[in-house]
């Protein structure tokens, strides 16, 4: 057999560099620093409504994430209290196991939560029934929490309720059976920021954020204008329809239910940077970003206050 000269000139420089590749391993190892405990709060006010408070501990990025390790993150030992009015109420804790069932969809309703979820994590939230600290527009409510020698504390404010002038649906393409809400809105003179959510009546247990569900009306104040936006999915669905074409739209004949919430300027940068780093999730070439926070002393998490109005649409052209 002949061997051209080139090809075993190429063979012995890979054999060679092959060699010296292997000879200048390294095994190195990195000591990853454990994260500092904080605390997250996720708590919000509606007007006419209680206010609901979840509190619980970061987690390390690498820490297992099994039901015993969630449910010990729950922080079940703080003095939780809200100042409005000149007058401080304290508030309640609730847990899930300690009330009766009857109450669940009340419960998922104010939360969020599924009913699924609220049993099995056995989730437990502040909150009073006192009639005094229902939601009230244009007020400002200023939550305190000590807990682990430390006292944190926010203010939020539940903004004028602004209503959309009008709402319809549209379909992708005039052969499908799906698509998008549009919507027109006269936007207030004055700083305005938005959060919406949509609950399709029979399919979603709650309300969900829409895709992109905050704006600030930086470039449309004082106007009034058409917009759109597609539906949001809650994080780790296994629905069909949260996983497929589907996802983003709403199907014909859904009566959809649209939660249009006004907040102030600092909730709006929260979940604007929630957002953000949710869309730039697995993308490389994203930059590194903090997420603000409302909460003081190095809390994370958010303080919301929302003004709400409700409308509701029967998906078709």
């Amino acid at each position: 057999m002949t061997i051209n000269k080139q090809t075993f000139k190429y063979n012995l420089l890979v054999f060679l560099f092959l060699l010296i590749s292997s000879a200048c391993e390294k095994e190195i190892t990195i000591d990853i620093p454990q994260s500092e405990e904080k605390l997250v709060v996720e708590g919000f006010i509606e007007q006419n409504m209680p206010p609901i408070v979840f509190l619980s501990k970061n987690i390390g990025y690498f820490a297992p994430t099994d039901l015993s390790t969630l449910q010990n993150l729950m922080v079940k030992d703080a003095q939780v209290s809200i100042d409005f009015g000149g007058e401080t109420y304290e508030l309640t804790q609730i847990c899930i196991d300690s009330i009766s069932e009857s109450f669940l969809p009340l419960i998922s309703e104010l939360t969020g939560l599924s009913e699924a979820q609220l049993k099995l994590y056995n989730y437990c939230f502040y909150t009073s029934l006192n009639p005094n600290l229902l939601g009230q527009v244009n007020q400002a409510y200023t939550l305190s929490v000590k807990y682990s020698g430390k006292e944190y504390h926010s203010t939020t404010t539940i903004p004028s309720p602004v209503n959309l002038d009008s709402i319809w649906y549209k379909k992708r393409n005039s052969e499908g059976s799906h698509g998008v809400i549009w919507a027109k809105l006269s936007d207030p003179i004055g700083y305005n920021a938005y959060r919406i959510f949509t609950k399709r009546l029979g399919k979603d247990e709650n309300y969900v954020p829409v895709t992109n569900s905050v704006y600030e009306d930086q470039f449309f104040n004082g106007k009034t204008f058409d917009f759109y936006f597609y539906r949001g999915t809650k994080a780790n669905s296994d629905v069909p329809t949260d996983n497929n074409s589907e996802s983003a739209y709403y199907r014909e004949a859904d009566t959809i239910v649209i939660k249009f919430c006004s907040i102030d300027r600092e909730v709006y940068l929260f979940f604007r940077d929630v957002e953000t780093e949710i869309a730039n999730n697995g993308n490389p070439f994203a930059a590194p970003s903090t997420i603000r926070s409302n909460i003081s002393k190095g809390g994370l998490g958010y303080w919301a206050g929302y003004g709400a109005v409700y409308d509701t649409i029967i998906a078709f052209e």
